[in-house]
């Protein structure tokens, strides 16, 4: 069972990233030539961004909970940190989308750089 769940959260992980590059060359696109179908696909993206950022986040919690609570794996301390960052966003991001708050990046992105440097250390 370990293996299927590792297996479904590395595709959804390269899925994840397919989609930041899909919108970032689109973005791109759409700032060197404009096009109607260009721009309302980044609309689109724009007006359930939260709503994503909030998936992304409550997937990590559950499958970081996944690998402790059912699988047994013992989180090493930089991936407490990592937890420590990454647990709040499942809350914090949903009350932003609920409230369509697009000023909550203002309290992400530091937790999110923080999260981040303790995992270039792991």
């Amino acid at each position: 069972m370990t293996e299927t769940m590792t297996t479904f959260f590395a595709m959804l992980g390269l899925a994840c990233w397919a989609g930041v590059i899909v919108v970032g060359v689109a973005v791109l696109l759409g700032r060197a030539a404009p096009a109607v179908g260009v721009a309302s696909f980044v609309d689109g993206v724009r007006g359930v961004a939260l709503w994503l950022a909030w998936l992304v986040s409550i997937v990590t919690t559950l499958g970081s909970l996944y690998y402790s609570e059912v699988a047994h794996y013992v989180p090493c301390e930089l991936c407490w940190y990592q937890r420590i960052c990454i647990y709040p966003f499942s809350v914090v991001l949903l009350i932003a989308a609920i409230r369509r708050d697009v000023s909550v990046w203002r309290y992400v992105l530091p937790v999110s750089v923080i999260g981040t440097s303790s995992a270039s250390g792991s």
